[in-house]
């Protein structure tokens, strides 16, 4: 035991903050959650494509899972909170109304037309 986790029991134990401080921690991680999802959602001028968005989000669900572990908590529930909440109420649920910037069509296939 060392680390993030020691220092939490050391601080449970003499204190009883160590829920506290679990609790700043997991709000931390699943506000960090928030903010990867919205920021991998577009990139400069268009929307992701979803196999780039999906690793993305694997990926940093990933990192989620391995900071579980070491300090003992679980977030699935928080996961689906912050995924659902984005998807239904956040912007997620507006990126229908995206619009890209017109660009000229250009090439041989507008030329022949």
């Amino acid at each position: 035991m060392g680390g993030l986790e020691g220092l939490i029991n050391i601080l449970d134990s003499e204190g009883g903050f160590g829920a506290l401080e679990i609790q700043y921690m997991r709000e931390c991680i699943l506000g960090n959650l928030r903010r990867r999802l919205l920021s991998a959602l577009k990139t400069d001028n268009d929307l992701q494509r979803p196999s780039v968005l999906e690793s993305l989000i694997r990926r940093h669900i990933s990192i989620i899972h391995l900071a579980e572990q070491h300090i003992s908590m679980d977030l699935t529930q928080g996961i689906r909170e912050v995924v659902l909440s984005e998807a239904f109420s956040g912007p997620v649920s507006s990126l229908h109304l995206f619009d890209k910037p017109a660009e000229p069509h250009t090439g041989s296939a507008t030329e022949a037309v």
